[in-house]
């Protein structure tokens, strides 16, 4: 028996026979054409036109079983293979008078490493995206294209799975998925997650293994067993019967409104990174979404989107949560985090640099054209606007004259636009906590980010293991900034919510809700544990001791 540790991709608990996806690369080719360039580039053309076709069945495929918004990973995939530097790159080799195969595979060689290397984890998952449109290219034009084998239901373990790889694994067979490679952001896990199929990714040295026994993947711990004894094998199939136990215990509290015992209100929300995740939100009922980031657009596209994408991208959101509300974060990139077509400088320290609102303040065209698809979409559900990382009221009333003046443009044109939208702005910086009752009279409400909060109030890198220990959401003078910031929102009649990870620590809930907070948002899967929490909550009650 062995265990390996990985992340927590998606929850549960899954026991089953280890099958090793190792899909065929072609890895041996010519280098040197002995044909021309002009019939290498045709050669490539007509690659190239296949590679769409087949992505084209993929999206069909992927928004018939699963879902519109999950197959949109192939859309992404049909715009790489349009990006003119990529695009430009093989063009170079072939003029060099190499073969379309080899052309094909330096490019993708060095653009996924480019993205390997960036310090952004969804940046990090496109490298993946570029690994799995050169794998399908050379399968075209070698003519080794291999289709998974997977016949009998077991756990898929591979060093990667590309989208495509587990859009083409039949879904009634797979028990769960096991990666070398991978984050909680990559396609693997947002799919084992949308699909309810248990995942650890990033496991080191998986595929060393020997991967030919049973295996047991917790989902929840990031645990994966090899070979279990009897004894781990009894244990976890009594732990998987009773996670079914708690999640079929956790679905009464579905339809359940968000209050505690003695009838105080909270909204329970949820926060999302993708359109295709308001599935899952609706799925659990969620009083809203507290924070949908709006990163995605710029981090998965080859060039700026414009206005109509991201329109159709908040829309959708919008008419899927029917009425209830959305919190869109406007733009929150800059520094570690910059698509390949945004040229931002090189920044030492990037967690206090030019960033979020600072970075669209001064990127006004950039910023225009998110605050008008916002706008634009506003008539087709609840939306709330909120800015990122205010840390000085002349950034608020920049940003808030900015989306005046975009909505005075739609109206002049006669676009409709929603008289009901809140904005709100992000309390992070302790600034922003500290002048929370300057603030509140400025906007419609407060979302606390307390991961952001938390490291710039101890000065502790949430992502630095060496000061890891020094990172505490609960520590004193961070819960003394949230609330005062609730208080200062109470003061003002405005509503006050937290959407860090925070929001789902049960053991603060009493204290949130003694200081005024009234909305939390978490990921999905915790929902009906914070609302059944709630429930059992007197708010009357003192508190306990910390």
């Amino acid at each position: 028996m062995k265990t390996l540790h990985g992340i927590p991709a998606s929850p549960g608990i899954a026991i089953g026979p280890a099958w090793l996806y190792s899909p065929d690369t072609p890895a041996v080719f010519p280098q040197l054409s002995q044909l021309t360039a002009e019939e290498e580039r045709q050669r490539f053309s007509q690659a190239l036109e296949l590679a769409h076709s087949q992505l084209d069945a993929l999206y069909e495929k992927t928004s018939r079983e699963v879902n519109p918004d999950a197959a949109q990973i192939f859309e992404i995939h049909k715009m790489m293979l349009e990006d003119l530097d990529y695009l430009e790159s093989i063009e170079d080799h072939i003029s060099q008078l190499h073969t379309a195969e080899q052309a094909v595979s330096v490019t993708g060689q060095e653009f996924a490493q480019m993205l390997a290397d960036m310090d952004d984890e969804v940046m990090q998952a496109r490298s993946a995206d570029v690994r799995d449109i050169t794998r399908r290219l050379l399968g075209i034009l070698t003519g080794q294209s291999a289709q998974p084998p997977l016949t009998t239901p077991g756990v898929v373990c591979a060093w990667d799975l590309f989208p495509s790889d587990t859009m083409q694994l039949p879904r009634q067979l797979v028990l769960g998925f096991v990666t070398e490679q991978g984050s909680h952001t990559s396609h693997t896990a947002i799919l084992a997650r949308t699909l309810g199929i248990p995942a650890v990714v990033g496991v080191s040295e998986l595929t060393r293994q020997q991967l030919t026994g049973e295996v047991i993947v917790d989902g929840s711990q990031g645990l994966v067993i090899l070979d279990p004894d009897e004894e781990t094998m009894a244990q976890y199939r009594l732990a998987q019967e009773s996670y079914r136990q708690q999640q079929a215990e956790l679905a009464q509290y579905r339809d359940q409104e968000s209050r505690t015992k003695d009838g105080v209100a909270l909204e329970i929300c949820a926060n999302i990174g993708y359109p295709a995740d308001a599935d899952h939100v609706v799925e659990v009922n969620a009083d809203g979404i507290g924070l949908m980031r709006s990163e995605f657009l710029y981090m998965d596209s080859p060039s700026a989107p414009d206005e109509e994408a991201q329109y159709q991208a908040y829309s959708q959101v919008l008419r899927k949560m029917a009425g209830k509300r959305v919190v869109i974060r406007t733009l929150d990139i800059g520094a570690d985090k910059v698509p390949d077509w945004l040229d931002l400088p090189h920044e030492e320290n990037p967690a206090l640099g030019w960033r979020a609102i600072r970075m669209c303040l001064d990127h006004q065209a950039l910023f225009r054209t998110q605050l008008r698809a916002l706008l634009r979409a506003s008539v087709h559900g609840r939306l709330a606007i909120m800015f990122p990382m205010i840390s000085r009221l002349e950034e608020l009333h920049r940003a808030k004259e900015l989306l005046a003046d975009c909505r005075r443009e739609l109206e002049q044109a006669g676009v409709p636009v929603s008289h009901d939208i809140e904005v709100g702005m992000m309390i992070e910086v302790p600034s922003a906590a500290l002048l929370a009752d300057q603030f509140a009279p400025e906007v419609d409400f407060f979302s606390i980010g307390t991961n952001d909060l938390t490291q710039y109030t101890l000065a502790a890198d949430r992502l630095n293991q060496k000061v890891a220990g020094l990172f505490d959401s609960s520590h004193p003078s961070v819960l003394r900034l949230i609330a005062h910031t609730a208080a200062s929102a109470a003061a003002q009649g405005i509503w006050c919510g937290i959407c860090g990870e925070s929001a789902g620590d049960l053991s603060l809930l009493p204290f949130y809700i003694s200081v005024g907070v009234r909305e939390l948002s978490v990921v999905p899967g915790k929902v009906w544990e914070l609302r059944r929490a709630l429930s059992q909550i007197d708010s009357t009650a003192p508190l306990p001791n910390k």
